[in-house]
């Protein structure tokens, strides 16, 4: 997931000098996914984390939308089916 967030997401652009500035938000993520979370919920994740926590404005939602999938999948072939946990 760490390669997903800094690859596709790095709100801050940031990634390429601090690998694991968004760790943080990692289990969030694996959280919500392993509880059904739709690709459009986990943007709207995102987003709250890029406007609330980060202080920046939202990126594009097309964007996060692309990052959501991404991160499914990832967490898909890490650790097989989902669970809510």
């Amino acid at each position: 997931m760490r390669a997903v967030l800094n690859a596709e997401w790095d709100p801050i652009g940031v990634a390429a000098m601090v690998a694991d500035e968004y760790d943080g938000y990692i289990a969030g993520l694996h959280r919500l996914l392993g509880c059904g979370a739709s690709n459009h919920d986990v943007a709207e994740h995102l987003k709250v984390i890029e406007v609330e926590h980060m202080g920046l404005s939202e990126t594009a939602r097309d964007r996060r939308l692309r990052v959501a999938a991404s991160l499914r999948r990832v967490a898909q072939a890490d650790s097989g089916p989902m669970s809510c946990a």
